[in-house]
């Protein structure tokens, strides 16, 4: 039954159409056209918009999946064949890792059928809704559409092939997205760049045709591009203008931050300028008119912290022209203001500037590049104008303890013509505050190709101070204040591998200041110090001043608490410097300086000792004079003639020859001080030698002389009525006779007169010049002091030791001729210096003296007279006289018992020898027997020190009051057979 139902049907359809063939013949010919066209319109209506887009959507999909090797999607293809116009909605290609690479919402294409007469493929539309791409350059450092991309063969190819000529009325871009992301570097980087919006009229690919296009495109950061220009495709050629705005300068640093050293934080960029691209030679040729760049809100910091190191409100590059072909860039004016700079100088003394902006080097930086063989086929770089207005550079150094604060603000520049790559010299004009004071100011022409500077340089009362910290590396000073004001020019250049350098110019430093840290005190002070006519230069090496003027020169040299000179603590101890080499090649690197005059006007010097109670004082002032002939050339002398005042009265003269400068320095030079008040030197009297000063006055002259560095000084010391006052007691105070030791340099005068030689080696390490001087005198206050007598002949030209005693025989007390001539020296001394008293102390010797008395006494019975001599050969009557004493004296004892009649061997001896050795027998025996009392010696030692009394009043003319007996001393001793008699001497 089914089937012939079927059948039926068929059947029905068959008559049916014959039924409207036959209806059709009876048409008319408009009609059977109108039916036609209408039945192939609706065929064509039905295969364009149900037939062929699910078969070209599915081609196009298997046919982007074999080509890419990703999977691909597409949600939906309509194709209007009216309009000519194909829509593609959400389109998606993924990598190979799953993660989107290239889609959009909507690409919508209309073709026009004019391309048949144009022989041109056009379109009035190509809309690209939402598109997207990533691009993705992996760890490897591969891209991931790599593989899309021809092989060399494929690309030779496609160059050969033309353009295929093309035509797009109208190209929109609408809310298009691209990614980027970059997993290669260190810090993974992701970029999106989000509405981009762009529109093109009568896009082409035609050959010789250009099209002018206008379009922006905005992201959603605010970055914007502006875009009008012509362009050909076929050949390849473009010009127009470009316009960058709003670049986050940002986004830049985060995809380079793993080279970098520095973080920016914000800022932004604006690009713009015209070009010209021409690619129809062998080489393609872009140029750049009228380009501009501008900065604005940069910060810079440094990784790891939020402190700015720049902070560059704006920079603007205006008329930059770029000619890729010449390799040339010309910059018409570059200007910038209120910049802030903040250096740092780390420990070590490197810079944080040159550490943030240097490159990190890479892994193929270490790779010795090859040197260009011609370097005049580098870039050449022009700029007409660099201006900058108020730019501030504050740096800390942290090399310098503590740290060093420098400010430079505002600082306001000028350059003009500057070249780089290419010779030229450039105008420099500067001018930069220091520290909120001082102002530097720079002028002049310089040249970067080949490094040369020639510029006039201006100093106006820049500050010292902030300098102190450098000091402190090498001195324990304070600098308080002060301002240095240069006037100068300075030409550098660098031919060859050693640069020039040339300076000349004045110097001056006005108020200077600078005192002592451990004492509390100014150490030095200058109202002004002129360094006239500078010049300087390094090849060679040579310093020339024409005159250094100090007015006003003050300086102090102080003694603290515990005994230590501030000149003593200022030098820094460092470390040692390394040993010199040859002397030859020492030489050939020293500096030579030579300096015209030195001129000291209105100036002072002034020593105090903090040591001392009380304080000790005293200064020379109106120091005023010059040094004439400064050189450091070894046989250079320069002539001194220094005049001034101690304590404002008493003149001091400095003369003489130095040479300061040179390695061997050499002095030949006078000073000499006159009427100084002695009592100016009271605390150190007191001090030291227990008494203060009454009152007195110094004459120093003093002339040293220092060659090879062997000092020899003679100091010529003059003290007139020198007095000593009342007594001071103290820990220091010393036991020595000091009034003694004054008398015995003083002469009838009231002068001490004392000439005292120096000399010292200054290669000796332990060598001091002051402590030499004062170590001379205190050993010759010494020796006057304890050895007055020796100190005494030194000055009549006697040898001292004989003046202090006096020689007397045995027994006697009587003065010999020698003796009176020395006591006639002593006298002559005595009576220039009527402050010494004359002590004398009568002297007995024992055992000497009591035998010389007991044989004076037994001679002189056996003589019979008074005085008899103890020498000779005994009469017969003295010989009797002797028996008869011996017997009343040992009890009628027989002298002749004492000696043998016969000698050794038996032999009688003569009478008259045996007589004679009775005789001498019992003499000695009467001799030693005989009673000598105390009392005996004491007169005898009474007696000797009133002959000497006697003699120096009576002959020596010394006043008795001046003469003192005392007590005597019968314990002495003697010496070769003399009895010496000691003499002293005291003062009054």
């Amino acid at each position: 039954m089914r089937c012939k139902t079927c059948k039926e049907k068929i059947v029905l359809h068959i008559k049916s159409y014959f039924r409207v063939g036959r209806t059709l013949a009876l048409w008319s010919w408009p009609s059977r056209i109108t039916a036609i066209v209408s039945i192939l319109i609706a065929l064509y209506a039905g295969i364009g918009f149900l037939a062929l887009p699910p078969l070209v959507k599915t081609r196009l999909i298997k046919t982007l999946s074999e080509r890419t090797g990703r999977n691909v999607e597409l949600n939906r293809l309509r194709i209007n064949p009216f309009s000519l116009s194909t829509t593609l909605q959400k389109l998606s290609i993924y990598d190979p890792d799953g993660s989107r690479f290239i889609g959009f919402d909507e690409l919508y294409i209309n073709f026009q059928t004019s391309s048949l007469f144009r022989w041109t493929y056009t379109f009035a539309q190509l809309r690209l809704t939402a598109p997207y791409i990533c691009v993705k350059i992996r760890k490897d450092k591969t891209f991931n559409f790599q593989d899309l991309l021809p092989s060399t063969n494929d690309k030779s190819k496609t160059q050969q092939r033309s353009l295929v000529p093309l035509l797009i009325q109208r190209l929109i871009i609408d809310h298009g997205q691209t990614i980027f992301e970059d997993y290669s570097r260190t810090t993974p980087f992701r970029e999106e760049i989000n509405d981009v919006s762009i529109s093109f009229q009568n896009f082409t690919t035609r050959p010789n045709r250009e099209g002018l296009y206008e379009f922006e495109a905005i992201t959603g950061h605010g970055e914007a591009l502006k875009y009008r220009g012509n362009i050909s495709m076929s050949p390849l050629y473009s010009k127009g203008r470009l316009e960058l705005s709003g670049i986050k300068l940002r986004s830049l640093w985060s995809y380079l931050q793993d080279q970098l050293n520095f973080k920016i934080t914000r800022g932004e960029l604006d690009i713009s300028g015209d070009y010209e691209f021409d690619a129809t030679g062998e080489t393609p040729d872009i140029l750049v008119q009228q380009g501009k760049i501008d900065v604005r809100s940069l910060t810079v910091a440094e990784k790891g912290s939020d402190e700015e190191i720049i902070a560059l409100p704006h920079l603007i590059m205006s008329g930059t022209d770029i000619d890729f072909r010449k390799k040339s860039v010309k910059v018409n004016h570059v200007q910038s203001g209120s910049t802030t700079i903040n250096a740092v100088r780390d420990e070590d003394g490197s810079m944080n500037l040159f550490a943030l902006f240097r490159p990190k080097p890479g892994k193929e930086e270490d790779k010795t590049l090859p040197s260009d063989p011609n370097p005049s086929t580098g870039w050449v770089f022009s700029i007409g104008k660099i201006e900058i207005a108020d730019y501030a550079l504050h740096m800390k150094d942290h090399s310098t303890k503590p740290v060093a604060n420098l400010d430079l603000s505002p600082i306001n520049m000028k350059l003009e013509d500057v070249q780089i790559g290419a010779p030229g010299l450039a105008r420099i004009e500067l001018e930069a505050g220091f520290n909120q004071t001082g102002m530097i100011t720079i002028a002049g022409n310089g040249a970067i190709d080949h490094p040369a500077v020639d510029l006039n340089v201006e100093l106006s009362k820049v500050l010292i101070k902030p300098f102190q910290p450098y000091c402190e590396r090498y001195v324990r000073l304070v600098i308080e204040d002060g301002a240095v004001t240069t006037n100068g020019h300075i030409n550098y250049s660098q031919a060859g591998g050693s640069p020039d350098i040339h300076f000349q110019g004045d110097i001056a430093i006005e108020s200077a200041r600078i005192t002592d840290p451990v004492l509390a005190g100014d150490i030095l002070r200058c109202e002004r110090l002129d360094l006239q006519q500078v010049q300087y230069q390094n090849s060679p090496d040579l310093l020339t001043i024409n005159e250094i003027i100090a007015r006003g020169l003050y300086t102090d040299i102080i003694i603290g608490p515990d005994r230590t000179a501030n000149v003593q603590h200022i030098l820094v101890s460092a470390e040692p410097l390394p040993e010199k080499s040859e002397s030859r090649g020492t030489a050939a690197h020293r500096l030579s300086v030579q300096i015209g005059q030195v001129s000291v006007t209105d100036s002072s010097m002034n020593f105090a000792d903090h040591s001392l109670t009380p304080r000790f004082a005293t200064g020379i002032q109106d120091l005023n004079g010059t040094i004439k002939g400064l050189s450091s050339e070894q046989l250079a002398r320069a002539e001194i003639n220094l005049k001034g005042y101690v304590d404002k009265y008493a003149p001091v003269t400095i003369q003489g020859k130095i040479n300061p400068l040179s390695d061997q320095a050499f002095t030949d030079i006078n000073m000499n001080f006159q009427g100084i008040e002695l009592t100016t030197f009271s605390s150190y009297s007191g001090k030291f030698a227990g008494y203060k000063i009454e009152k007195g006055k110094l004459t120093l002259g003093l002339h040293y002389k220092l060659s090879e560095k062997i000092l020899i000084g003679e100091n010529h010391i003059v003290m007139d009525q020198f007095t000593l006052g009342e007594k001071v007691d103290g820990p220091d105070v010393t036991k020595l006779p000091v009034r003694l030791a004054i008398a015995i340099l003083k002469d009838s005068r009231g002068i001490i007169d004392i000439n005292l030689p120096v000399r010292g080696d200054l290669n000796d390490p332990k060598f001091r010049f002051g402590p030499l001087i004062l170590k001379t005198l205190v050993n010759l206050i010494v020796k006057a002091a304890t050895a007055p007598f020796k100190m005494l002949g030194a000055l009549v030209g006697s040898e001292g030791e004989e003046l202090s005693f006096v020689s007397f025989a045995p027994g006697s007390d009587s003065l010999s001729q020698e003796q009176q001539a020395k006591l006639s020296r002593l006298a002559k001394a005595l009576a220039n210096r009527p402050q010494l008293r004359l002590d004398l102390r009568g002297t007995a010797v024992e055992a000497a003296d009591r035998q010389a008395i007991a044989e004076q006494a037994i001679m002189a019975g056996i003589r019979a007279q008074k005085d008899a001599a103890s020498e000779g050969t005994l009469t017969e009557e003295e010989q009797k006289r002797l028996h008869k004493l011996y017997r009343e004296t040992f009890k009628k004892d027989d002298p002749r018992d004492l000696v043998s009649p016969t000698d050794a061997q038996g032999i009688k001896l003569p009478r008259d020898v045996y007589k004679a050795a009775v005789a001498e027998a019992a003499r000695k025996r009467l001799i030693e027997k005989y009673p000598v009392s105390e009392d005996d010696l004491r007169t005898l030692a009474r007696k000797r020190a009133e002959s000497i009394k006697d003699f120096m009043v009576h002959q020596g003319g010394i006043a008795e009051p001046r003469v003192f007996l005392l007590d005597v001393n019968t314990k002495a001793s003697a010496l070769n057979g003399e009895i010496r008699m000691p003499l002293a001497l005291d003062a009054h």
